[in-house]
């Protein structure tokens, strides 16, 4: 059998361990979402969408980025766009209903998908301004 001591000692070096800064702050991105509620293209090509967000009532995060893909008529995307929510929009524990606007996009937009962009490579994690200094 192990010694008591030694089991002690292990789980202090495992619960004491220093943890990981970004993968806090990604573990943390999980807990919150994002949905679509509706969205419309103007005469000018700009894209208006509307979205609820929501996340748990104790998060110290600050900002939200999300990717917008926009896609074609076979779903290939042929755009995107990086939105950062600003969270001090939105009440802890609640829903607050918060827009995203595109300025300018392809007339051949016909749907769009909203990426929480979960597991993000190191070009996506730049994108991310929650993850940034």
């Amino acid at each position: 059998t192990i010694p008591l001591a030694l089991l002690l000692l292990s789980a202090m070096a495992v619960c004491c361990a220093p943890s990981d800064p970004k993968a806090d702050i990604l573990d943390e991105r999980l807990r919150w979402d994002v949905t679509v509620l509706n969205w419309a293209q103007n005469d000018q090509g700009g894209i208006n969408i509307s979205t609820r967000i929501s996340g748990p009532p104790n998060s110290d995060l600050r900002s939200l980025t999300v990717r917008v893909d926009l896609l074609d008529p076979r779903d290939n995307v042929i755009g995107d766009h990086w939105h950062t929510y600003d969270l001090a929009q939105v009440p802890r524990g609640g829903p607050a209903d918060l827009y995203i606007r595109i300025p300018q996009a392809s007339p051949l937009t016909v749907g769009l998908t909203l990426d929480m962009v979960c597991e993000p490579d190191a070009e996506q994690e730049k994108r991310l301004t929650e993850l940034q200094p």
